[in-house]
């Protein structure tokens, strides 16, 4: 063989080397950019869960805070009943108090 085809030959051995590294590289580059999705999607799909609990809490607390202000609400209208039985009761007396 003759300078020129050994040197053919050791281009085509060496680009068939870079063939493969470039297919084994691409390979990896794949299976990471896969990781790296999956644990994204996994982040994702953990914050959105967490996310949904906030919004749960949210709502009951909100349902919380609504039952409190109809219990107060109710309580002071109890209160008031209460204050206008006193006030008659006091009435009362004053008026049995002023015929006696």
């Amino acid at each position: 063989m003759n300078d020129k085809d050994e040197t053919i030959k050791k281009v085509q051995e060496t680009s068939k080397i870079i063939r493969h590294d470039s297919q084994s590289f691409e390979k990896q580059v794949k299976e990471v950019a896969l990781v790296h999705s999956t644990n994204l999607f996994y982040s994702f799909r953990t914050l959105e869960k967490e996310l949904n609990l906030i919004f749960k809490s949210i709502d009951y607390t909100r349902i919380t805070i609504e039952r409190i202000q109809n219990f107060c609400f109710l309580l002071n209208q109890d209160l008031m009943q209460l204050e206008e039985i006193y006030s008659e009761l006091d009435e009362k007396r004053e008026i049995e108090k002023n015929k006696g």
